[in-house]
């Protein structure tokens, strides 16, 4: 039986002929061939289009050695980053948020297919969003650019909102003798 070889990293390059995929440990490059038996797949092994893999996308390559070229025969595309902070910019093209870590604050580039969900990944308005929500942003690297093609408002432990009070008196009525 065949060894299951695989490596992960970023793709630096890619085109029909194959991809070069970047360790995100040592830097080195390896170069892998593709072909039409090349399987391109989500991280829950559906598959995808093989234009779904762009500069810096996350893959995992399955291979094995053919000579001394190194046959792709699964990629496994992570397009699905994902990051939490909380809002602190947003209008026309721009989203940025603070991370509760360096680096921060993080400036994501948006366009007219974002999409705004709740908490439970229903749609949502995009102006229930504002200033100071906490969020996780879906993106994608686009070169040196982040595109966020998500953003979730994320459940808050916000205290209760104000509740109304309703005071019921009675009257009594007696009649006084004299």
């Amino acid at each position: 039986m065949p060894q299951d070889l695989h490596a992960a990293g970023t793709v630096s390059a890619y085109d029909a002929s194959g991809l070069t995929v970047a360790d995100p440990i040592t830097g080195s490059m390896t170069v892998y061939i593709t072909n039409s038996d090349t399987s391109f797949v989500d991280t829950q092994d559906r598959l995808v289009e093989p234009d779904r893999v762009t500069l810096q996308t996350p893959v995992k390559v399955h291979y094995t050695p053919v000579g001394n070229q190194v046959l792709a025969t699964k990629v496994v595309v992570d397009a699905a980053l994902n990051t939490d902070g909380t809002l602190t910019d947003f209008g026309p093209g721009l989203l940025v948020i603070q991370l509760s870590a360096p680096p921060s604050p993080v400036r994501f580039v948006t366009d007219n297919t974002l999409k705004f969900v709740d908490h439970k990944g229903r749609p949502s308005p995009p102006d229930a969003v504002r200033q100071g929500s906490p969020v996780r942003v879906f993106y994608k690297r686009m070169g040196d650019a982040l595109l966020a093609s998500k953003v979730e408002l994320l459940e808050t432990n916000a205290p209760a909102s104000p509740t109304t009070s309703t005071i019921q008196t009675t009257t009594t009525t007696r009649e006084v003798k004299p």
